[in-house]
């Protein structure tokens, strides 16, 4: 009989705003559907996705999300779009906004994750052209802040010896960024094709030894395959 395969799967958080959520869309080809086609049969990749928040509300939710009792082997941590942008509600200052993803970060370590199991990802560029014409508001969301926040991740990412997946830099150097955006703001088919493989550049790497779980059906033997099939059970 075959020898026993593995039953463990890794389980990958993704922990953002709307970006994140919307990241199933399949008229946009979201970067969490992505992954989840990415990694079928090695990971389960768990969607945890707040439209609107922002990293101070974020921070105070980690905790019910991940915890001494519930330790993903990875995480993505995805927010920045909602505090960078001016409205009062939502707006979290510069600085506090590193202290908030530092903070979550620690927050994992204490956990036991290592900073080879957290990744940041920088908020996209904003065509502030399109995003006005959507909303109907004016400045309240722009390049210029986005990129100072995108900025911002990757000086917490450098202190803390975390991954960070610079999707800003990497939608602003095309030709024509837009096309990368579904409404100025959020990741359209391009943007979440872009952030997706750039994720699961990084994923491949950290994921490296966990294998594919169950056997491939031309490896069942057709006579033991109940033993086969519960033996890592």
């Amino acid at each position: 009989m075959a020898e026993p395969f593995s039953t463990r799967y890794a389980r990958v958080v993704l922990f953002g705003d709307s970006i994140t959520q919307f990241g199933y869309s399949l008229s946009e080809q979201g970067w969490c559907a992505a992954l989840a086609s990415r990694f079928q049969r090695r990971a389960d990749i768990i969607h945890r996705g707040f439209s609107g928040y922002n990293t101070r509300w974020a921070k105070a939710l980690l905790p019910s999300l991940v915890n001494a009792d519930n330790v993903p082997e990875f995480i993505v941590i995805f927010f920045g779009a909602n505090d960078a942008a001016t409205d009062d509600h939502q707006h979290v200052p510069l600085s506090e906004y590193r202290d908030n993803l530092t903070a979550m970060c620690q927050y994992l370590f204490g956990l036991g994750m290592p900073g080879s199991s957290v990744l940041l990802v920088t908020p996209p560029p904003v065509h502030d052209e399109d995003w006005e014409a959507m909303s109907g508001i004016h400045g309240n969301r722009t390049f210029a802040k986005a990129q100072q926040y995108a900025s911002a991740v990757m000086e917490v990412g450098a202190s803390l010896g975390v991954g960070v997946v610079n999707v800003f830099r990497e939608i602003a150097k095309k030709k024509d960024f837009r096309e990368c955006l579904m409404d100025g703001l959020h990741l359209g088919d391009h943007g979440n094709e872009i952030l997706a493989e750039m994720v699961i550049a990084v994923l491949e790497e950290r994921l490296t030894g966990w294998n594919p779980v169950f056997p491939d059906w031309t490896d069942i033997d057709s006579k033991s395959y109940p033993q086969q099939l519960r033996a890592n059970l």
